[in-house]
């Protein structure tokens, strides 16, 4: 979920455990096939397992539609940050706070710890 909605110019910015919802029954789904370089032969899994809810956080990815601000606000679930932005957040430094799709991830990685 969280790859196609950076494919489509979109950062979640609230993942967190409330927001990733993982199904009693997998689901078959269309597999994505577009990882950049289709020499490699990436796909994801045919089973969807799980997806992220609650976008109501979610902004364009202001590096790929230079055309769209940044967003000036705070956003997120505090344990589930990545710790750059609890850095940032602790400085109160909210210009230089572009939320990154790695910022994402690590949401992620704390969503399973």
């Amino acid at each position: 979920g969280h790859w196609n909605m950076f494919k489509n110019d979109w950062l979640h910015r609230d993942v967190s455990l409330g927001n990733v919802m993982i199904l009693e029954t997998p689901e078959l789904r269309e597999h994505v096939l577009d990882f950049d370089d289709p020499l490699i032969g990436l796909t994801t899994q045919a089973e969807c397992e799980g997806m992220v809810i609650d976008g109501d956080h979610a902004i364009r990815w202001w590096c790929r539609i230079r055309e769209c601000p940044i967003s000036g606000h705070r956003s997120g679930t505090l344990p589930y940050l990545s710790l750059r932005l609890c850095q940032l957040w602790g400085d109160n430094n909210l210009v230089s706070l572009p939320h990154t799709a790695l910022d994402d991830l690590e949401s992620f990685l704390w969503v399973l710890l």
